[in-house]
């Protein structure tokens, strides 16, 4: 965040919290809308249609109209979309490691606050799948604890390393049975294909 400190502090030093909040506000929709131009493939504020040579197809289509569906902004002069509440919820968890209940109750809340109309996500996992849009999807793959082996394609079905004999679960106190460890896996193809139809990585990676 970019803010003129000699503007944050008001003739009696006070601190202008609204002025900081309205450019916290308006850094954090720029960076959105790049990203949003930069899965559209454009430039300068034009139309998506301005760069086609010619018509995408069906899947580009489908992506492109719900991705600027979910950009539009709330309100008029809103400086947020679906889509900007949806990344700064992600931005909230990812920074504080806040529990899934516990930001479905944020989401919940939030939702009793604004218009029904501005079709806020209603929960996290709706949320999740706005931001999924953009097209960077990771999978969540279980491997064992001592770093044996991954429990993924020909070893998915295994409950125990067929090395070290580990356990792949654990029991919480809840009954339920979970991963003792997974890691967070970036497919490959999907950032190629965000990099090929960005106007300024696409020349470079051919």
């Amino acid at each position: 965040m970019s803010v003129d400190v000699y503007n944050m502090v008001a003739p009696h030093g006070q601190i202008r919290v609204e002025q900081v909040r309205v450019e916290h506000d308006r850094v954090e929709h720029d960076r959105v809308h790049e990203i949003i131009n930069d899965a559209f493939g454009v430039q300068g504020g034009m139309e998506p249609e301005q760069y086609f040579d010619e018509a995408p197809n069906e899947e580009a289509r489908r992506f492109y109209d719900q991705l600027e569906e979910s950009s539009r902004p709330l309100c008029e002069g809103s400086p947020h979309s679906a889509l900007s509440v949806a990344v700064r919820l992600m931005n909230i968890k990812s920074d504080w490691n806040v529990p899934n209940a516990a930001m479905d109750s944020m989401v919940d809340l939030l939702g009793e606050l604004v218009n029904p109309e501005f079709n806020i996500p209603k929960n996290f996992y709706q949320a999740k799948r706005l931001v999924s849009k953009l097209g960077l999807t990771y999978d969540r793959i279980h491997c064992n604890v001592n770093g044996c082996m991954l429990f993924y394609k020909t070893n998915i079905e295994l409950e125990n390393c067929k090395f070290c004999g580990h356990t792949r679960y654990k029991r919480t106190p809840a009954e339920k049975m979970v991963p003792v460890q997974a890691m967070h896996y970036l497919p490959l193809i999907p950032r190629l294909k965000r990099l090929y139809a960005s106007m300024w990585s696409a020349p470079h990676m051919r």
